[in-house]
């Protein structure tokens, strides 16, 4: 989950997720960039807000998902990546060490985002069924809400890329309005393009009309694993383990 703090406003919360983040930099910095929210006079606005939580709430997780059981079936060592701010080879895939510490890994991935139940629970059904409302917009629209790139435009070509990795999504020819869709927007150059090298922006003007009330949440559907004991961890491995080599490749079949 994305979080940011703010140095120029200290007493306030952490600003948590992609919708809220973006909304508070609109409103406390309104002058620092283009703005990625219609005007509230156009009527645009709650449209884009809606889009926004929608795709976070629904797309996002579903293609976070399918990625996972894609990513698995295919090279699960790449996982260890997620190690890596602690172990050095947890960012080469092919060191021994990330190949024998990814199965454990994916465990608890499995359960946090049940990855093993795709199928059942109709995943990549509901991914087709949103991805072909946002192709019937684009078959008329350059944009997703309006005549210009909105939050909306950007939550989306940021979700949907996972689902570009998925053959089922990538191989089907009524999708690719939105492949060039996606690379049509990532082609156009709305902001500068940034590097560790240059200098980082630094928001300096705030607004004084900034409204601290949260925007409503994205829908967040991680579990927590709880293993109190030995016992606990070593049944969870076992049963994750099962499912990792059993179950997984099933799931991925499903996404072909």
């Amino acid at each position: 989950m994305p979080i940011i703090e703010d140095p120029n406003n200290p007493d306030a919360p952490f600003q948590c997720d992609s919708a809220p983040i973006l909304l508070y930099l609109d409103a406390k910095y309104p002058q620092s960039s283009i703005s990625l929210f219609p005007s509230s006079s156009s009527g645009q606005r709650q449209s884009v807000i809606d889009m926004c939580l929608r795709l976070d709430s629904e797309l996002g997780l579903y293609t976070r998902r399918l990625a996972y059981v894609q990513l698995f079936n295919e090279k699960m060592s790449v996982i260890s990546i997620l190690l890596g701010e602690k172990f050095r080879w947890a960012y080469n895939p092919n060191d021994i060490r990330s190949r024998l510490i990814s199965p454990f890994v994916a465990c608890f991935m499995i359960a946090r985002y049940r990855l093993h139940r795709i199928d059942e629970e109709h995943i990549r059904e509901k991914t087709e069924r949103i991805l072909l409302e946002i192709v019937d917009r684009l078959r008329t629209h350059d944009y997703l809400i309006g005549e210009q790139f909105s939050a909306a435009d950007l939550t989306f070509c940021s979700l949907v890329k996972p689902a570009m990795h998925v053959s089922y999504f990538h191989d089907d020819p009524r999708f690719q309005v939105i492949f060039d869709y996606h690379e049509q927007i990532r082609q156009n150059k709305i902001y500068a393009p940034s590097t560790d090298e240059q200098e980082t922006l630094e928001f300096k003007i705030p607004s004084s009309s900034y409204n601290e009330q949260q925007p409503r949440e994205a829908f967040n559907d991680q579990r927590i694993t709880n293993n109190q004991s030995i016992w606990s961890m070593v049944t969870f491995l076992v049963r994750y383990l099962c499912h990792l080599y059993f179950t997984i490749p099933g799931q991925a079949a499903h996404l072909k």
